[in-house]
């Protein structure tokens, strides 16, 4: 679906479009054609990266608040098995599940005991061991990019992260230690927590 390397962006055009549509839904937009504009270009990389038929609409919606009348190609209506909202529904519900409900404040301060461990987490979203040099992507390859895209989120300066015996990753914020995520022993580095 999404390559492992752009799951950060991806994941951030799609807070982008939420965003978006709690606007519209809420009526904190006003409906003109360049707020329409707008929304359309923020949905169009997303139905680019998913080759959703909704690509071509966006195309003829676009080309039509240009002042272009589009030629409307004649084709055969896609057999689809799930509808583009529900993929991007699952987009999000995935993002959000790797976040516990009962979860500290990003940024909390962390009096724990820190593990010897040190990783770095890149802005591109990936987490690194800093004594081994290996990527949590080479470890767990179907979870780092959720885990690293929530993480860079929430630090989007990236850099070093140290973790605790329970699994609480730390980052440094201004003068200490502080909340970054919880992780479980199957998401991390093996032997680490």
């Amino acid at each position: 679906m999404v390559p492992q390397r752009e799951t950060v962006p991806f994941y951030n055009r799609l807070e982008v479009l939420l965003e978006d549509r709690n606007d519209w839904v809420h009526h904190h937009v006003v409906p003109e054609k360049d707020t329409l504009k707008t929304l359309i270009l923020n949905l169009y990389p997303i139905c680019q990266k998913l080759d959703f038929p909704l690509k071509s609409e966006c195309d003829i919606l676009l080309a039509r608040l240009d002042g272009v009348e589009p030629e409307v190609p004649q084709v055969d209506p896609p057999i689809v098995t799930s509808s583009p909202i529900e993929t991007v529904n699952q987009a999000l519900k995935d993002f959000v599940a790797a976040i516990p409900d009962n979860e500290r404040q990003v940024g909390e301060l962390i009096e724990q005991e820190l593990l010897k461990h040190s990783y770095t987490l890149h802005l591109s979203g990936e987490i690194r061991d800093r004594k081994t040099d290996r990527l949590l992507s080479d470890v767990h390859p179907d979870s780092a990019g959720t885990l690293g895209a929530l993480m860079i989120a929430r630090k989007p300066n990236g850099g070093r992260l140290r973790i605790a015996a329970d699994g609480t990753v730390t980052a440094y914020f201004e003068d200490h230690w502080g909340f970054l995520a919880l992780v479980k022993s199957d998401q991390w580095f093996q032997g680490h927590i």
